[in-house]
């Protein structure tokens, strides 16, 4: 756990000097929102920019736009996909919810308990998306499912400042425009190289950026 610390300690540390991007990238990505029909544009290039600052990359302003042209197709199943998932979870969870049925308050449960469980998956999907020689979400969503059940200690170490963070964006709405969703990005994507090159590429330890 100490270790574990430590890392989320660096992975702090790098995302306050690449702060500029981080928060760029997260102004592109409010300015994206608001048409509607750029959601999923305005994902592939948050997630894209945000993953490549944590994988160690020189990132600029062009590197938002230049994840859009590369994953927004990309981007357009993730958002599909979540909105059709979470609507569905949300529209049962309503449904049980007026429901007098002993079952019925069990079945609330479950569908809490399934959103957030999706909802912290998500966290980390996208960038597991990203790190596919060929990217494929139901695949991300397995892989993602596995990184947490395999590295529990490790996954919530990232996931707790990550869940701190939207609590505090639903307090403080006008924090979402300039950090909260670029810095949830770079968190989960940090999350995913760490491990994963951690695995593939032990040598890469030795790299500052993982010290």
């Amino acid at each position: 756990m100490r270790k574990t610390l430590k890392i989320l300690w660096n992975g702090l540390l790098n995302a306050y000097d690449g702060a500029f991007t981080i928060v760029l990238s997260n102004l592109f990505f409010a300015f994206l929102l608001l048409p509607i029909v750029t959601i999923p544009l305005a994902v592939a290039g948050l997630f894209y920019c945000n993953f490549q600052l944590a994988a160690g990359e020189s990132v600029d302003w062009k590197t938002f736009f230049e994840g859009i042209k590369r994953h927004w197709w990309d981007g357009i199943r993730w958002t599909a996909i979540n909105v059709v998932v979470l609507f569905s979870l949300t529209f049962y969870f309503f449904w049980f919810i007026d429901r007098p049925e002993i079952w019925a308050a069990a079945l609330t449960g479950l569908c809490l308990g399934i959103m957030a469980i999706w909802v912290l998956i998500q966290f980390f999907s996208f960038p597991m998306m990203l790190k596919q020689e060929k990217p494929a979400y139901l695949t991300a969503l397995r892989n993602s499912l596995i990184f947490i059940v395999r590295w529990p200690g490790f996954s919530f170490a990232f996931l707790l400042p990550i869940v701190v963070l939207v609590v505090i964006t639903l307090y403080f709405p006008p924090i979402f425009i300039f950090i909260s969703a670029g810095l949830i990005a770079y968190l989960g994507s940090y999350a995913i190289n760490y491990k994963l090159d951690e695995i593939a590429h032990p040598e890469l330890l030795k790299d500052p950026r993982h010290q």
